[in-house]
């Protein structure tokens, strides 16, 4: 299912490039103009993140490998080195258990044994990397202005996401002060796309459906993901979706309970939040 959607999608997007979204779904000649920037340019921007994620590929194919060894030196050179690019990339991929998932079940072809030999190996990577990134002064402040500067412009939304997404995963004092940056920003720069070129279509196209989200809805559930069962939202799906949630983070976001996180000062505070 989720690749029918995906194949329809894409299939969509050219016939739209093509021969004009009007043509498509009967917009108006300055929506259809609008429409077709938007969605060239979203079609640009992820040619260049795919182009980016296969020089990291190859540029860490040595540092993942020695992973998957249980050698970590490696990846500390990077960190001593403050290669931020390459310890995100270690950490986005041992998050999605990638790290040794073909050489595991190679030698462990019954997915009861090779499952969580994967799980155990990706997390023990995952919690390395995590505390090294954090030890970098201004890790998360650097995602956070890529983001807002993301934000001042349109076909983004996947890479804001991804931003959100990695200051989540890092969790840091410093991530989670980054992600409480955004919980009031209302700007969704992609949704007048998501409504003009799917809103008739998005039963099959949910990743366009969700570039509708403002940047309060995307930081608003990685929030919720940081502080697991300490988060004052309920989580549906593993996903905040409803503005009475939304609201519910900006207003503990503002008060005393969440004073520790938002007046944290890296000078004296801790790297990381109190162990749940």
């Amino acid at each position: 299912m989720k690749n029918f959607r995906w194949l329809t999608m894409i299939s969509f997007w050219m016939s739209a490039l093509s021969y004009g979204f009007a043509g498509v779904l009967g917009l108006s000649e300055s929506e259809e103009n609008e429409g077709s920037r938007i969605m060239t340019r979203m079609h640009e921007i992820e040619r260049e993140a795919e182009t980016k994620k296969a020089e990291l590929e190859k540029k860490t194919e040595v540092i993942v490998y020695a992973l998957y060894q249980g050698e970590f030196r490696f990846l500390d050179a990077a960190a001593a080195q403050k290669d931020m690019d390459v310890l995100w990339y270690v950490l986005m991929e041992a998050k999605a258990k990638h790290i040794g998932s073909s050489e595991i079940r190679r030698d462990h072809p019954d997915e009861l044994v090779s499952a969580p030999l994967i799980t155990e190996l990706n997390e023990k990577i995952a919690t390395h990397v995590r505390l090294k990134i954090a030890a970098i002064p201004g890790h998360a402040r650097v995602l956070g202005n890529r983001f807002e500067r993301m934000s001042q412009d349109v076909g983004y939304f996947f890479e804001r996401r991804k931003i959100m997404r990695g200051l989540q995963m890092v969790g840091s004092m410093e991530a989670i002060q980054q992600i409480g940056r955004f919980l009031q920003d209302k700007r969704a720069p992609d949704a007048l796309a998501a409504q003009l070129a799917f809103e008739k279509m998005t039963d099959y196209l949910d990743p366009a459906a969700e570039s509708r989200e403002s940047n309060a809805s995307l930081a608003a559930h990685a929030m919720g993901r940081v502080l697991g069962e300490d988060s004052p939202a309920r989580m549906y799906h593993g996903k905040i979706v409803v503005e009475p949630e939304i609201s519910v983070v900006q207003t503990w976001w503002k008060s005393d309970a969440a004073k520790f996180y938002r007046e944290w000062n890296p000078e004296t505070g801790p790297m990381m939040p109190p162990t749940r």
